[in-house]
This record gives C-alpha cells, sequence and structure tokens, in this order.
C-alpha cells in the first residue's frame, strides 16, 4: 500500500540505490541456560556464515548448582564454529539477570563494531533475515532517523505492501539490529525520564499507550522491572527514531515455556503468525513516514492498548470476568482445558 508522502527531506535518497551486495553484518549471540534453543539459533548463524560473530553467555544463579552444567553446555554448542569467523565472547562468571546482562553485552558489542545483529537464545530467524538486516544496516547507517531494524512482524500482510518494509515507532527486539551511533545513546536506568505521561504527548497519540509506557518506565526508573528492553522503546520514543519492519515475518520465538524470563507463559496476546521469506532484490520505500495503520494494529492487537474510555473499562472490568469465568467453568468440568489436546 505504502500510500504516505514523503518525509524529513530524505525523498531523493530513498529512491536512489539498487539491491545491495552485502556481506553478513556481525552477530551478537545472547545465550544462558537453554541449550536446546542455542543449538537451533546457533545452526541458522551457521548457515548465514558471519565474518564476526560475538557470543555472550550470563552465569549461573546463585543457588541453583543444577544451571551449572547446562549453562557450559549452551556456551559449548556456541563453539563449534566451522566457518571463517573472528569470534569473541562474553562469558560471565556469574548471574548479571536480564537487564544487566543483555544491556551490558550490546554495549560491549558496539564497543567493537559500528553496526549489528542481535539474536537471543529463543528467536529463531529464516535465511532471509541476515539479508534484509545486512542490507540495511548499511543503507541507513548514516540516516539518525532510523533506530532499529527488526525481523519480527507480529501482523505481516505483503498484500497490503508494494515494498518489502515499512517504518514503525515501536522497536521490537525478537530479532533485531541496530548501529553503534543509536545504542551509544542508550541509557539503562533512563536518569531523564520525569515520570510525566503527558511528556509523551508529542510522540504518542493515544493516551492509554502513553499511560501504559509510562508505567513501565516508572518501573525500570525505580528499579522494580528487571528488563533492558523498555529502555530501548524509551530511547526511541524520546528521540522519534523509526524501526524498519518486514511486510513477512522474519523470526519465530521459539522460548515460550518454565526457563522463559519474561515469555513463560504464552497468553494468546501476542500473534505468532508463520515466517516466511522476502523476495529479493528488496524494494525501498519511497518516504519515512510511519505506517500507522501498522502501529494501530500493534497497538490495539498485541498490547491491547484501547482506543477510547469504553474500550478502557471494557478492558479492565469485562475482560477479567471473562477469564475468572472461564476458570470457574473448567473447575466445575463445563469446558475443556486450554492445550486438552481434543
Amino acid at each position: 500500500m505504502n500510500k504516505k508522502s514523503p518525509a524529513n527531506g530524505h525523498e531523493s535518497f530513498l529512491k536512489s540505490g539498487h539491491a545491495t551486495k552485502v556481506n553478513t553484518a556481525p552477530v551478537l549471540l545472547l545465550v544462558f541456560n537453554r541449550p536446546d534453543l542455542t543449538a537451533r539459533v546457533f545452526g541458522a548463524i551457521r548457515k548465514a556464515k558471519p565474518a564476526r560473530l560475538f557470543v555472550a553467555a550470563d552465569g549461573p544463579r546463585h543457588g541453583r548448582e543444577e544451571e551449572v552444567g547446562v549453562c557450559e553446555e549452551t556456551r559449548r554448542i556456541t563453539e563449534h564454529v566451522d566457518w571463517k569467523c573472528e569470534v569473541a565472547r562474553l562469558y560471565r562468571k556469574e548471574n548479571m539477570g536480564c537487564k544487566l546482562a543483555v544491556s551490558g553485552a550490546i554495549s560491549w558489542f558496539f564497543e567493537n563494531v559500528e553496526q549489528g545483529i542481535i539474536l537471543e537464545d529463543d528467536c529463531l530467524p529464516v535465511h532471509d533475515f541476515f539479508l534484509y538486516t545486512s542490507e540495511l544496516l548499511e543503507r541507513y547507517s548514516s540516516l539518525e532517523d532510523i533506530g532499529t531494524i527488526t525481523g519480527f512482524n507480529p501482523h505481516p500482510d505483503r498484500s497490503e505492501y508494494h515494498t518489502s518494509y515499512h517504518f514503525s515507532q515501536h522497536p521490537m527486539i525478537w530479532g533485531w539490529a541496530t548501529w553503534r551511533r543509536v545504542w551509544q545513546q542508550y541509557d539503562v536506568s533512563i536518569s531523564s525520564w520525569d515520570g510525566e505521561a503527558d511528556d509523551l504527548g508529542n510522540v504518542v497519540a493515544n493516551r492509554y499507550l502513553r499511560a501504559y509506557l509510562a508505567q513501565a518506565f516508572n518501573q525500570v526508573s525505580s528499579g522494580a522491572l528487571d528488563t533492558w528492553d523498555f529502555q530501548l522503546v524509551y530511547l526511541c520514543v524520546r528521540k522519534r527514531l523509526l524501526t524498519a519492519v518486514p511486510v513477512v515475518n522474519l523470526v519465530e520465538n521459539i522460548g515460550f515455556d518454565e526457563r522463559a524470563t519474561h515469555t513463560r507463559n504464552y497468553s494468546g496476546r501476542i500473534p505468532f503468525p508463520d515466517v516466511s521469506s522476502l523476495t529479493f532484490p528488496l524494494c525501498h520505500p519511497d518516504n519515512f513516514a510511519v505506517d500507522r495503520e501498522f502501529d494501530h494494529k500493534l497497538e490495539k492487537l498485541t498490547w491491547k492498548v484501547p482506543d477510547n474510555l469504553y474500550e478502557a473499562v471494557t478492558s479492565r472490568i469485562i475482560a477479567p470476568v471473562r477469564v475468572w469465568g472461564g476458570k470457574v467453568l473448567r473447575a466445575l468440568g463445563l469446558k475443556r482445558p486450554r492445550n486438552s489436546g481434543v
């Protein structure tokens, strides 16, 4: 579709350039204690054969003696590099936790490279992901408007676009890429956040989304939330950085199990479309305008952000009642349990 008007004075840049032959960008692989998932993601990296590979592994948690062996096994899997490649490793002796382990590893990565791909151990990309991200890393390396490149698209619809990707306000980190110029602005403690949702009004139009983000930023700022990704969201919102989103989904999240940190229980909230392939050479957009329709769909269907007071009320009252009612019916044997297989 891509009916948006040109923005930011970059029309000539966007229309210029053709298919770019680029090598696979440097890759950072983040691992911990899931050797089975790591083996699958590492297998995808092996097929892409990056010339530079960085592996960061968090250490076993205190008091979890059983993790020592699986952490070592996980690390060994990444050491089977059978292609010409410069490898760097950051193995933590102690557990740093999600917030510091991931953000610290990405900082280490960008101390050594100007641009690159970041994959966690549960983000399984198709091969086109590496081609797509590597090309866009080169194409937009000097454009400060572009903050991240994602491979995950929870709402793909190739038929709606004549381009290979479009732009969103929202970064998505299930298989993504960025530049040192962006990460240098990242602040793990978001020290500039003043706690006021209204301060987001010039960037985030939906007041319910502003409230949602403000709550998350407050939890990060206070230390109540052990994560690293909302800080990236904060950076992109504050600096109005765009994310390139492919028209198809290029990454499968394979990590929804009891070993996960934030994705232990799959509630069905986030759609998981099948992975697909892109057509090359890539067809680039002719402007930088945000795809508002996609962002609205992302906010409404994925994050369940209401559009108005009625939706806000029903999401807080009716939806929990439905969940409670379902539990009661299952307890009484009047409703089949979820994942019953029948």
